[in-house]
């Protein structure tokens, strides 16, 4: 995935994250430069679920639906 090794994709609120050294310049490995992302977008497909269910004994919360976005 060197397409990303490098990125730092901001998930946050606010841009703070972006005065860090791990947003941008050279990278400590020297292969790559580091760039911040501030608003990233998905690089997958969309699932309706994820995997099988899993042992409802392993988690006290009823299954609910996710509200959509």
């Amino acid at each position: 995935m060197s397409e990303v090794a490098y990125r730092f994709m901001n998930f946050s609120e606010g841009t703070e994250s972006q005065e860090g050294r791990w947003a941008s310049g050279p990278s400590k490995d020297g292969k790559g430069r580091f760039e911040y992302v501030s608003e990233p977008q998905a690089m997958g497909p969309e699932v309706d679920e994820l995997a099988p269910p899993v042992e409802p004994r392993l988690y006290s919360t009823p299954k609910q639906p996710m509200p959509s976005s």
